[in-house]
């Protein structure tokens, strides 16, 4: 009787559909990955902004709490209130407090002069100035009695629709 020998069944490669699968997994993969590295990065942006705006908003009140009698006498309200400080806000000129015998509404002019270098370049030295933060931030400070009331706010979206990040820093004095 003869012997039949059956084939053997046996693979020596992946097929051309396996390949495929793994490659449209592979690459459903990587654009998860891409729009996680995508959102890290807005979220960092986001978060470096507000730790910004949070720095300028304890700045401000840092400085009303060293001229005190200044902030409650209105001296940082110097076209009425609520003050805006945004980008723009011109140019105010300073008066040297290290040379010269400052009074205390020279020292909030200068104060209000110097957080304004935030938002705008109030130095007018052209060298590629760059803001801290984006334009259409602004600075604001209104008053209740003796409460003082800082706001920063800030585009979350550059070029966005309306989209705004703030911060609001409340003081008693």
């Amino acid at each position: 009787m003869p012997l039949i020998v059956k084939p053997k069944a046996r693979q020596d490669g992946l097929t051309l559909i396996e390949v495929l699968v793994a490659l449209v997994v592979l690459a459903f993969g990587l654009i998860g990955i891409a729009g996680m590295q995508a959102s890290s990065l807005r979220s960092g942006q986001d978060a470096y902004l507000r730790t910004q705006a949070m720095a300028i908003a304890q700045d401000m009140a840092d400085r009303m709490k060293m001229n005190w009698q200044a902030a409650l006498d209105n001296d940082y309200f110097p076209s009425g209130d609520p003050l805006v400080i945004d980008d723009e806000y011109g140019s105010p000129s300073f008066t040297n407090c290290a040379s010269e015998t400052c009074t205390p509404e020279d020292v909030a002019f200068n104060d209000i002069g110097q957080l304004a270098s935030h938002f705008t370049d109030v130095y007018g030295v052209d060298d590629g100035f760059v803001p801290t933060l984006p334009e259409g931030s602004a600075l604001s400070l209104t008053r209740d009695g003796n409460v003082f009331i800082i706001t920063v706010t800030w585009p979350s979206v550059p070029g966005g629709a309306g989209a705004t990040g703030s911060v609001v820093l409340q003081m008693v004095l």
